[in-house]
């Protein structure tokens, strides 16, 4: 089974009470890996009673057999239809039993599971979780079933002491989880691109309100942004410069994309942009727009391009930047009242085979990014041959042929 040939490169990132040294990184209390691989980390965060859980495991649709797209969320769904021990809806009953509650998520690089409930119930969503991931019972008919809520899914889219209690949920961790045999990793998929010359494009047709444009150019990771010295310091610095520049071109309130294509000229509806810097495959600076009604596809792009020249041409003023730094110091900060976004960071920086670290040198290389920073990167990433092109264009709605939907499964 995926889930369990892999299990030696899990983390299960545990969320529980303790103070926060405000504008810095939120450091685990207690950072230790089991024999049979697993790292265990435990977050303290004194602002609720309650605990959050999560289990990581480094598989997601990356890994899926080419022509087999969709099955690791697949089996993601399948984790909540019953083990060994316990039957189909089970363990989410007894979730909520607990007062709690529970999901899981994939993406393409991992899949999350997690459990949100009172502290003295932590021990118990342990117990649940290690079982399911040690004595899953995968049964065809569920299996059928879930690939119809999968497919339906994708549809809709397009205490006192806490010292002491981190080492006692180290102690669950190593009864629950240590149990769990730790196997060699299989081959990985390669993930090299091959070389591009000129831009991709694709168009897709479908029943929909507006057009829909997403322009991908090549970007740098963490994987090479945090690398060895000898490539690091231009990437890591190439990657920072690329946040502040998704930020410069899409803050809700004075991005300058956002002013000028959604307030001023009214040719989109909305606009976002952002890096994907945490990623086992290549990097991507994605930015999308979705046209208001009489707008071109090719004008929005157009103007998105004459926006990246100017900054490439310009760079940014002093004044404006300063405001983009506080911005993004002061979201460091906000996250950290969120023990669902601390796990998150720490889970996604560890399986992308980063250090927790990584988060505070992140805000050390921020702290020095210069305005020839912001204009050398929009010189240097955003040509054709590193540019990807997807246009959406509407059918009418009326033309949709209404599909009865499959019965409702889990909410995963």
């Amino acid at each position: 089974m995926l889930i369990r040939s892999i299990f030696s490169s899990a983390v299960c990132a545990l969320v529980l009470m303790a103070t926060v040294a405000y504008g810095q990184p939120l450091k685990p209390s207690l950072d230790r890996t089991l024999a049979n691989g697993m790292r265990v980390l435990v977050y303290e965060n004194p602002r609720a009673p309650t605990a959050l859980h999560m289990v990581w495991v480094k598989a997601g649709s990356i890994d899926e057999v080419s022509g087999r797209s969709g099955l690791a969320h697949v089996l993601e769904h399948m984790m909540f239809k019953g083990t060994q021990n316990l039957g189909p809806g089970e363990f989410s009953r007894r979730v909520a039993a607990l007062g709690g509650r529970e999901n899981a998520f994939t993406s393409k690089d991992y899949t999350g599971y997690f459990q949100q409930v009172h502290k003295d119930s932590l021990r118990e969503v342990m117990r649940l979780e290690a079982d399911r991931q040690r004595f899953l019972k995968l049964n065809d008919q569920e299996f059928k079933k879930e690939i119809q809520v999968v497919m339906e899914e994708r549809r809709l889219r397009t205490d006192d002491n806490p010292s002491s209690l981190a080492f006692q949920v180290f102690q669950w961790a190593q009864d629950f989880y240590g149990p769990m045999r730790s196997r060699a990793l299989p081959a990985r998929k390669p993930q090299e691109e091959p070389t591009q010359s000129g831009a991709r494009r694709a168009r897709l047709k479908a029943p929909a309100e507006n057009p829909f444009l997403m322009m991908a150019y090549k970007a740098p990771t963490f994987r090479e942004a945090l690398g060895p010295i000898s490539v690091s310091a231009r990437a890591a610095r190439d990657l920072v410069a690329l946040d502040v520049l998704s930020a410069l071109l899409d803050d809700p309130g004075t991005g300058r994309l956002v002013q000028r294509l959604v307030r001023q000229d009214r040719i989109a509806l909305s606009f976002s942009s952002g890096t994907d810097g945490i990623a086992r495959g290549p990097g991507l600076f994605l930015m999308e727009a979705v046209a208001a009604p009489g707008s071109s596809l090719s004008m929005l792009e157009q103007k998105i391009k004459d926006e990246i020249a100017l900054i490439a041409k310009e760079g940014v003023r002093e004044q404006e930047l300063s405001r983009l730094k506080r911005q993004a110091k002061a979201s460091q900060v906000f996250r950290q009242d969120s023990m669902f976004s601390i796990a998150m960071e720490a889970a996604r920086l560890l399986l992308a085979g980063r250090e927790l670290a990584d988060a505070e040198r992140w805000l050390q290389v921020l702290e020095d990014i210069r305005s020839e920073d912001i204009q050398r990167v929009a010189q240097q990433y955003f040509s054709d041959d590193q540019l990807t092109v997807l246009e959406f264009e509407p059918l009418p709605l009326s033309n949709a042929a209404i599909k009865p939907r499959p019965a409702a499964g889990t909410r995963h």
